[in-house]
């Protein structure tokens, strides 16, 4: 998904966010997929960094969706569990986030990304190569604007975007990849909300519906303080030193 910056502006929340509604990640891979080797997510990224979203894009990269970092998602109106995370860790210039669907009623997407970086691009495909309707619109803020002084140090971008239910599977599990401009390793936090279906899947294509389902407001503790750090589960492995003769 190409950048659109769009200018609606955004109502703040002042409440405090709500406490549970957390579904922790499982930590065993994607459906059965065997776990990828370091040289086939390298082959996969190195594969699709220039090559442009397609079916054989969404399948190379599905091959080594084991090896995306799987986030917390809540389940909670008004409480965000931030993920911490460096994307494109491995500098190859795309880099993707998984996160899976609870099992029981349909729900509607509701998510956050706050960046150091301000171009890049991304999409989404289901784990299993179901089809499915993607992400249309996205909005963008200044973080500080809305987080004050929870925002985490160096960040530039705040985006807001939803996806209805009728687009997610309740039981399966998603890829959201991204695209970069560099190989820089960039860090990120991500929060997503899964929330029980809206009667009507236009009232939730709003920013300020995404600000009130995450409780995102000034009031708090910091961010990079209270986010689920993945940042040394998604981290390659340093090249061992030679030893010295």
């Amino acid at each position: 998904m190409h950048r659109v910056l769009t200018t609606t502006m955004l109502v703040l929340l002042t409440g405090c966010p709500a406490i549970g509604g957390v579904v922790d990640p499982s930590t065993r891979p994607a459906t059965t997929q065997r776990v990828p080797t370091d040289a086939e997510l390298d082959a996969a990224l190195e594969a699709t960094r220039n090559a442009v979203n397609s079916p054989e894009f969404d399948a190379t990269l599905r091959s080594v969706a084991s090896r995306f970092p799987l986030l917390s998602v809540s389940t909670e109106p008004g409480n965000a569990i931030w993920n911490k995370l460096t994307l494109n860790r491995r500098e190859k210039w795309i880099d993707a986030i998984r996160f899976r669907v609870p099992e029981g009623e349909p729900r509607d997407l509701l998510w956050a990304m706050i960046s150091n970086e301000t171009r890049y691009e991304w999409y989404i495909f289901a784990v299993d190569g179901q089809p499915m309707k993607g992400f249309s619109r996205n909005w963008y803020y200044k973080p500080q604007d809305v987080l004050g002084d929870r925002t985490p140090a160096g960040a530039k971008d705040l985006m807001f975007q939803t996806l209805p239910a009728s687009s997610l599977r309740p039981g399966a599990e998603y890829v959201i990849w991204l695209k970069f401009r560099h190989g820089k390793p960039r860090p990120t936090y991500i929060a997503i909300n899964l929330l029980p279906a809206a009667a009507d899947p236009a009232s939730i294509d709003a920013p300020e519906n995404v600000v009130r389902a995450l409780g995102l407001s000034h009031m708090g503790e910091p961010i990079a303080v209270t986010a689920v750090d993945l940042t040394p589960a998604t981290r390659p492995a340093k090249p061992a030193k030679a030893r010295a003769k």
